[in-house]
């Protein structure tokens, strides 16, 4: 598998359909398109994701917002989030947020996948179909949802559209 390292960076773009694996230390934004390799960064401050296939993502830290879609098997795991996230996922694939808060979630799986959120949430739409499961730690304003969604210990009511 062949390697790539890039230093810090103000702007990013990657666009990589082989089994390359990327190392980013640190980018203002990152947009990347990952298919078979994958992806490790530092601190991000505005992530835009595209996974498919077996992709694989880890960042250390999302500063203010995430948008992400995966599809098939892609995993993707963000060590702590503080901002917005928008993420779908299509098939099997795994979203892991670590510790932090996320203000605005929408979160969206259709398939066998799952979206763990170990932090905590401010307002929340989740919707997950075709026996995907959506799990959030904590909440601490309205969510909305339809499907296996279960909220640990929210300070708002889990409501259904």
């Amino acid at each position: 598998m062949d390697a790539a390292s890039i230093g810090p960076a103000e702007r990013l773009q990657i666009i990589s359909q082989g089994c390359a694996a990327w190392r980013i230390a640190d980018a203002g934004q990152l947009w990347a398109s990952i298919e078979k390799g994958s992806l490790t960064g530092g601190r991000i401050e505005d992530l835009r994701l595209n996974l498919r296939g077996s992709g694989t993502a880890r960042v250390d830290t999302a500063a203010r917002s995430v948008d992400l879609v995966s599809r098939g098997p892609a995993k993707t795991a963000i060590g702590r989030l503080d901002g917005m996230i928008d993420a779908e996922l299509w098939g099997r694939g795994q979203l892991d947020l670590g510790s932090g808060f996320a203000g605005e979630a929408r979160l969206w799986i259709k398939g066998k996948g799952q979206i763990l959120d170990h932090g905590e949430a401010g307002k929340v739409e989740a919707e997950a179909r075709l026996g995907g499961k959506i799990r959030i730690r904590a909440t601490r304003g309205v969510v909305s949802g339809a499907g296996d969604i279960q909220v640990g210990s929210p300070k708002a009511p889990l409501t259904g559209f």
